[in-house]
């Protein structure tokens, strides 16, 4: 979180996109599975729940923290 204070909205938010896109991606793909889906779900809550807070609160450390903790767990399932 300390290397995001201070970003325009822009960038968390287009983060938070970009996790959005490859959690759909990662659930849509034709060699998905099970555990796959599971993870990219896990993730696509924790993004959704992030930006939801981040929308009334764009400087929130735990907000920002989590959701670049959701994109990370997005980025694990698309690439499983």
């Amino acid at each position: 979180p300390a290397l995001s204070k201070g970003l325009p909205d822009w960038v968390r938010f287009g983060t938070g996109l970009r996790g959005v896109e490859h959690a759909v991606g990662a659930v849509t793909h034709p060699k998905s599975n099970d555990e796959i889906r599971s993870r990219a779900l896990e993730g696509l809550t924790i993004i959704h729940a992030s930006l939801l807070k981040l929308v009334s609160n764009p400087e929130c450390p735990a907000s920002q923290n989590n959701l670049f903790i959701g994109g990370f767990i997005v980025i694990r399932a698309l690439n499983t």
